[in-house]
C-alpha cells in the first residue's frame, strides 16, 4: 500500500474510534440535561393531549379516544386535571366535578401529616428515579455512530445512530427492553438536548407474567421544544405497536401525546394554575 493511502487509512480509523466515542459522550451529556429538565419541571404547568386509537386485525380503526389534562405542580408533586374529552370541553356539570375534585385533593395534600407526605414524595421520586435509571442505561446498552450535522427546527443537531452492542448484558426488564432497539436521534449542538427520537424493535419484546408480546416493527417518536430559553420539554410523542396477551389476543394500536402551553408556575398561587386560560 503506498505511504499516503496508509495515512489515510490510519487517519480514517483514528477519526472513527474518536467520533464513535464523541457520540457516546454527546449521548450520555443529552441524557444528563434531559434528567436536570425533568427536574425544573416541576416548576412548569402545561397542557397534555392524550389521543388512543384501537385497530383491528385488519388494521382498519376501530376506535379513536382523546383526553385533555392540565398538569400542574401542587405541594411539591404533579397533579393531573381534565379539562376535554374527544376534543370537547368538559360539560358545566364535569367541569364543577373535575375543580371540585381538584380542590378536595390539594386540601388533602396540604394538611398531610409529615409521614405522609413523605410516602407521597417518596412514590414519586421513586418514579422519577427509574426513569433516570433506564435513560442512564442507554450509552451502555448501545452502539453510537454519527451520521451527519443536520439543521432541525432552525438549530444545528448531530445525527446519532443507536445499533444494540452485541455484548451488552441487561441486569433488569428495562435493560432487556434496550437490548431489543434501535434508533437514531437529534441532538441540538448549543444545549446539548434531545431535540427528536425516533426508535423501532427489532425484535419481540416480551413483558410480565400474563406473557405481553410487542411485535418486531413497533415504533416510537418523540420530539421536544426550547421553552424560555432554559429548558427542553416534550412536545410530541407518538408510538404505534402491534401486541400479543397471552396466546390468543391480539391489539393494535397508536398512543399519540401533544404537549402545549408551558407556563412557569408561581409560587404560592399553584392551585389557581390548575385553572386552563380560556
Amino acid at each position: 500500500m503506498p505511504p499516503f493511502k496508509r495515512l489515510m487509512f490510519a487517519w480514517a480509523a483514528l477519526s472513527a474510534a474518536l467520533y464513535g466515542q464523541d457520540a457516546r459522550q454527546i449521548v450520555r451529556m443529552a441524557i444528563e440535561r434531559f434528567n436536570h429538565s425533568t427536574s425544573v419541571g416541576r416548576q412548569y404547568g402545561f397542557f397534555e393531549l392524550d389521543v388512543q386509537r384501537q385497530f383491528d386485525d385488519e388494521g382498519k380503526l376501530k376506535s379513536t379516544r382523546s383526553r385533555t389534562f392540565d398538569i400542574t405542580t401542587e405541594e411539591d408533586s404533579p397533579y393531573r386535571r381534565l379539562v376535554a374529552r374527544d376534543g370537547k370541553p368538559l360539560n358545566v356539570s364535569e367541569n364543577a366535578n373535575e375543580m371540585a375534585k381538584f380542590h378536595y385533593d390539594i386540601e388533602q395534600r396540604r394538611r398531610e401529616t409529615p409521614s405522609q407526605r413523605a410516602k407521597r414524595m417518596a412514590e414519586w421520586e421513586k418514579r422519577q428515579d427509574r426513569q433516570r435509571k433506564f435513560l442512564r442505561e442507554i450509552p451502555e446498552a448501545f452502539e453510537f455512530t454519527v451520521l451527519r450535522v443536520q439543521r432541525l427546527d432552525g438549530r444545528n443537531t448531530w445525527v446519532i445512530r443507536a445499533q444494540p452492542k452485541p455484548d451488552y448484558h441487561p441486569t433488569n426488564t428495562e435493560g432487556r427492553v434496550l437490548s431489543k432497539l434501535a434508533g437514531t436521534f437529534w441532538i441540538d449542538k448549543a444545549d446539548l438536548h434531545c431535540v427528536r427520537l425516533e426508535a423501532q424493535s427489532v425484535e419481540t419484546i416480551t413483558f410480565g407474567w400474563l406473557l405481553v408480546r410487542v411485535s418486531k416493527g413497533a415504533s416510537l417518536r418523540i420530539a421536544q421544544t426550547r421553552v424560555n430559553g432554559e429548558v427542553w420539554f416534550p412536545k410530541h410523542v407518538f408510538a404505534s405497536y402491534r401486541a400479543r396477551i397471552g396466546l390468543i389476543k391480539l391489539i393494535a394500536g397508536e398512543n399519540e401525546y401533544s404537549y402545549s402551553n408551558y407556563r412557569k408556575l408561581q409560587a404560592g398561587s399553584r392551585s389557581e394554575a390548575g385553572v386552563p386560560a380560556p
